[in-house]
């Protein structure tokens, strides 16, 4: 999400917080490191050892294992998104309290207990690679049984640390059921066999929304077919940012919002055989960014900031932004009166190469004695048609062909912020077109790491050259192992 929103904080977090272990230096990508005593189980293992030694040296997690599954599940995630879709589809749940609910059925009731860290970069990562590893150890009803991975970690957790996960075959969920999702999101939590990992609601595949009254003026019409044929493809947009700025408007607010349409075009991945490298689409977006940012055509500013807001409220000539379908109905400040959103003064065309921004994944952690359940959220939620049908109405772009497409179709699925306009057939082809053919575990840090280096570069602090080699060594000081190669243009 582009806007900042707050998020619920649990007891995880203030528990670490009160014994002085939460730190993050984004700078080193240094963040948490949970004490052992915060691992869950591990009180409850110390506190059973003694009494299963006296029962003979039997094994403490062996003496508490329950009939059948486990009486509680426990569920990890960064945001609370997926709280709301639980507690909204999927059948047998009933919310208790913020981060606690309940599966009830004939059988009987099993506890749900949320844990929400609301820094998946980070403290939200550093506690899962500490816990996972574990997971199988704990007794049976302190284990993580399912977590949320989003776009720029999930490979992380199908390929590179697949043992803390399973596999969605050991759920019973088919190949054959993820047929109505687009094949990138499937692709992304493959591990190395071609086998599921993890399982995607969502779509974020995104488009380029652009601003009617400044598109007629310029280019001579608001329709997004003729706008697109303006922004083909990089060069195109370097064109066009040209005939904008003859008009005193910026292409776009800022560097960033461009780097997923760059990133997007990458031929190779960040990191291959511990070498860390920019590929040549990402060089290429540092340096129109800074070409753009010298000729005033758009900012060396963070989304989120005072030019990207004042483009979206209006007080700024701002041309276009890019994102998926949710951050164009929830963070274009429709709310507010004077903003470009609330008078429908926005449309939307693919842009210069299809991209997607962010999305979360369902992955099940190994050593989960809650497998039913785990499956029975997943295919709710990712594999239910009729569910996910009423999920796009409540404004989720679902990860289902066939409900997206009865969405294109429909015309009550206009957008206001877009003046009427439905896009369900854009997002359609731009999810269609995308691929997980160059994305990588380390995808997550080195875009974190990349931006944070070429900051200085926008702001003409650093020559490119010296601020990728920034980048080079804040991954060399991460990943000990890992050699950078700049390369060139």
């Amino acid at each position: 999400m582009k806007r900042k929103k707050l998020f619920l904080i649990t007891m995880l977090l203030l528990a670490l917080a009160a014994a002085g272990t939460v730190r993050a230096d984004e700078s080193t990508a240094e963040a948490v490191t949970v004490p052992e005593a915060e691992h869950p189980g591990e009180a409850a293992e110390d506190a059973d050892r003694t009494s299963a030694e006296q029962q003979g040296g039997e094994d403490a997690a062996d003496a508490q294992e329950p009939a059948g599954e486990g009486l509680i599940l426990r569920i990890v995630t960064y945001d609370t998104k997926l709280i709301e879709l639980v507690d909204s589809y999927v059948p047998g749940y009933e919310a208790v309290d913020a981060t606690h609910g309940r599966f009830v059925s004939e059988d009987g009731e099993t506890e749900v207990i949320w844990t929400v860290i609301p820094d998946p970069d980070v403290l939200y990562q550093n506690y899962l690679d500490e816990v996972l590893y574990s997971n199988s150890g704990y007794l049976p009803d302190d284990r993580i049984d399912l977590f949320a991975a989003d776009a720029g970690f999930v490979r992380k957790y199908a390929v590179l640390e697949k043992d803390v996960t399973l596999p969605l075959t050991q759920l019973g969920i088919t190949e054959e059921e993820l047929s109505e999702q687009f094949p990138y999101t499937v692709d992304l939590a493959r591990d190395g066999d071609g086998t599921p990992r993890g399982i995607s609601y969502e779509t974020r595949a995104g488009v380029m929304m652009y601003r009617r009254s400044i598109a007629e003026t310029v280019f001579g019409s608001v329709r997004h077919e003729v706008v697109q044929t303006f922004f083909e493809n990089p060069d195109a947009l370097l064109t066009a940012a040209e005939e904008l700025g003859g008009y005193d408007i910026m292409l776009a607010a800022t560097a960033e919002e461009l780097y997923p349409v760059y990133d997007s075009m990458r031929t190779t991945p960040w990191v291959t055989d511990r070498t860390v490298s920019i590929d040549p689409a990402l060089e290429r977006w540092a340096r129109d960014c800074r070409r753009m940012i010298d000729e005033g055509q758009m900012t060396a500013g963070e989304n989120g900031g005072g030019a990207w807001q004042k483009g979206l409220k209006g007080s700024k000539s701002v041309f276009c932004y890019f994102g998926p379908e949710s951050f164009i109905e929830e963070e274009t400040y429709a709310e507010e009166e004077k903003s470009v959103a609330a008078s429908g003064g926005w449309a939307c065309a693919d842009g210069p190469a299809a991209f997607y921004e962010g999305g979360t994944w369902l992955m099940a952690a190994n050593g989960t004695d809650n497998p039913t359940l785990d499956a029975l959220i997943m295919r709710t939620l990712c594999c239910n048609t009729d569910v996910m049908r009423a999920m796009a109405h409540s404004g989720v772009t679902v990860n289902n062909v066939a409900v997206l497409s009865g969405l294109s179709a429909d015309t009550e699925a206009s957008s206001a912020v877009l003046g009427g306009q439905n896009i369900y057939g854009l997002l359609i082809d731009q999810a269609r077109a995308l691929s997980a053919g160059t994305a990588g575990p380390y995808d997550g840090v080195c875009k974190r790491y990349f931006t944070s280096a070429m900051a200085d570069y926008f702001n003409n602090k650093m020559t490119y050259e010296e601020a990728a080699d920034v980048f080079g060594t804040l991954m060399k000081s991460r990943f000990s192992e890992f050699k950078f190669e700049r390369g060139t243009e």
